[in-house]
Parts: C-alpha cells; structure tokens; sequence
C-alpha cells in the first residue's frame, strides 16, 4: 500500500514508496481510480491489491521546494538546520484514516555524505521544540528526483 504522505518516487513510470537512501519525487496525495465493479473511488491511499481496477490516477506533491513537517525517531538538538536525515517507516499507516505513518532518523548524516531530507527548522506547534523527545522537523526533499543532489555540509 501507499498512505497519503508516504515519500514517492516514479520507478519505470510507476509511483512506488520510496525507500531510506533513494530519490524521491514527492510525496503521495491519494489516488482515484474505477473498481472492478465500475464505482469510481476516491481514496487516501492506494491498497496495493486492488484487482481489475481501471483509469489509475496517483496525486503526488511533488515541487521540490514544499517544506513538510515530519517527526523524528528521537531527540533533535538545535543548531541542526542545513543538515540532513533519512527517512524510516515510510511504509507505515493506516487503512481506516489512509494517512501515512513515517519518520525521520534522529541521526545526522555524515558531511559529504547525502542523506534523503534537508533540515530546515523545527516544527512551529507550541509543544514542539529542540531536543523534545521526538522533535518534529520543518524539511526539503534533499534527494529530490527533479533536482541536483546537494550534500551534506
């Protein structure tokens, strides 16, 4: 399956979830697509399994200068922004809401080394800030399918 917000890349022209250490195109949008019985759908997430289903549309956002907010697996100090980090569960979520369920490291990539995500601050929300236990982060795709790698300083 892919869940709404799962990181995306097109391989042979298909949209596929991106793995940790890949490019990527975006992130997933949902999907519309006819079932095998003829009713057109609307969904969050593709399932992955759907038989005989027709005129397949995947959403992607897929500008590579969006800054999502994503959480990490662990505590993130400050004075990080600029540096990068890779994904992880990226095909984790959950068929009732379709929305996706992955994170970030928390650990830095090494300089000169390219890592998936670009750190671009924390996250705003009141009861987010550095060091929390599971910092949330503002991030770029920084292997962006679209655009030249950049890595690490």
């Amino acid at each position: 399956p892919i869940y709404k917000f799962a990181p995306v890349a097109l391989v042979s022209n298909q949209i596929n979830v991106a793995t940790a250490g890949s490019a990527m195109l975006g992130s997933f949008a949902g999907v519309t697509y006819i079932d095998a019985t003829g009713k057109p759908t609307v969904s969050n997430y593709w399932p992955g399994t759907t038989t005989g289903a027709t005129h397949i549309q995947a959403w992607v956002f897929d500008d590579p200068n969006i800054i999502y907010e994503i959480q990490s697996s662990g505590s993130i100090a400050a004075g990080v922004v600029g540096q990068q980090i890779n994904i992880t569960n990226a095909t984790a979520g959950s068929a009732s809401t379709g929305l996706s369920s992955v994170t970030c490291t928390a650990t830095l990539i090494t300089a000169g080394s390219q890592g998936d995500l670009r750190i671009i601050d924390r996250g705003q929300a009141p009861d987010n800030a550095w060091g929390d236990a599971f910092t949330v982060l503002q991030v770029q795709i920084s292997r962006h399918q679209f655009v030249a790698d950049k890595v690490a300083v």
